[in-house]
């Protein structure tokens, strides 16, 4: 039955490139036979591959290609667990009845377009490792509800498309627990309501994340699991992001990251760091980026090894390497100190003396 269906394969200007066993499944590698006369755009999957009922990886080599997988097809595939367009193709999937593939772990491609994606309850990574929320049906953030095998990491983007703290806590981040890298992404839609800054309440993180970044933020109010060792933040986090966040004022607390090893700050508002930075023991690098309004530093933590401050204002790049200033005192005891002058555009590697 295997050689018939793979017979039939043939005869669809497709060729079988591979095929085996693997871990007690077959697998099965089509490449565009000829793909360079007729540049094919679409590839209906052939009905005969529903005899491959063992099979459990099936990959496609070709450029671009809106791959149609009938639902009458997936419903024998039970056993599929990856499925492969490569890492620099872009695929669609049309007519694809996911409640059948149960047991599908990975989808490698570049650029997938596959809406009600939450259905694949076994998956343990998303394509690229991403997820878009959009305001269409099967794009909801809800679709990440049942995906608590994701492991590894995971970028969700179009945040600003969650109206509410409803949407957002079923979304169940916090529940993913086999994740270590976190990215959350507002974009910019122009209009911030009240229900909206709710939304980011109920993204909270797995506990056990090691990796976080938050970019684009936009409410003025600050999250809650990040300012309070009680409120169920990732109690491990070793590497802290903030970028793009627009409200003024102070950086948010960061007490609740105790074991804290990195912390990047990039483009934001605020004019000042928090006072808990010093209480970051675990802390070795702290790099400031494009953060214009920053004048000034609070005490820093001792175990700081490396600091770097690039595209600030001139007025704090400068007091940070003038001796005996308030912000040089403050990172004095760093031996790796790096300063990018917003002017000239130049590194300036600064060895620390310590003068009395």
């Amino acid at each position: 039955m295997l050689l018939k269906g793979i017979h039939q394969l043939r005869q669809k200007s497709w060729r079988v490139y591979a095929r085996g066993y693997v871990n007690y499944g077959y697998w099965l590698l089509l490449s565009a036979g000829n793909i360079f006369q007729t540049m094919m755009e679409k590839f209906l999957v052939p009905e005969s591959m529903r005899q491959l009922k063992d099979l459990c990886y099936l990959a496609f080599r070709t450029f671009e290609c809106t791959v149609i997988l009938p639902s009458t097809l997936t419903n024998k595939l039970h056993q599929m667990q990856l499925l492969d367009f490569g890492n620099h193709s872009n695929g669609q999937i049309w007519e694809f009845t996911l409640d059948n593939l149960m047991n599908l772990r990975y989808i490698i491609c570049e650029n997938l377009d596959c809406p009600n994606i939450g259905r694949l309850i076994s998956l343990q990574a998303l394509p690229s490792s991403r997820f878009t929320v959009r305001n269409e049906h099967g794009y909801e953030i809800k679709q990440l509800k049942d995906l608590n095998k994701l492991r590894g990491s995971l970028t969700i983007y179009g945040l600003e498309n969650v109206k509410s703290k409803e949407e957002a806590v079923v979304a169940n981040i916090g529940a993913k627990d086999q994740l270590k890298e976190l990215k959350l992404e507002w974009g910019d839609d122009g209009t911030r309501c009240s229900s909206e800054v709710e939304a980011e309440v109920g993204l909270r993180p797995p506990v056990g994340l090691e990796e976080l970044i938050i970019s684009g933020y936009k409410s003025s109010r600050n999250l809650d699991w990040m300012v309070g060792k009680q409120n169920g933040g990732p109690e491990n986090l070793q590497k802290l992001v903030l970028f793009g966040w627009s409200q003024p004022g102070s950086c948010p607390e960061l007490e609740a990251f105790l074991h804290l090893r990195v912390l990047w700050l990039g483009h934001c508002r605020w004019d000042t760091l928090p006072a808990s930075i010093e209480h970051l023991t675990s802390l070795k690098e702290l790099e400031i980026e494009g953060c214009l309004n920053i004048r000034s530093l609070p005490t820093l933590p001792r175990s700081l090894e490396k600091f770097s401050v690039a595209y600030c204002s001139g007025e704090f790049t400068k007091s940070c390497q003038t001796v005996r200033h308030p912000n040089w005192q403050k990172i004095k005891h760093i031996p790796d100190q790096r300063f990018e002058d917003p002017a000239c555009k130049t590194v300036i590697l600064f060895s620390t003396f310590f003068v009395s």
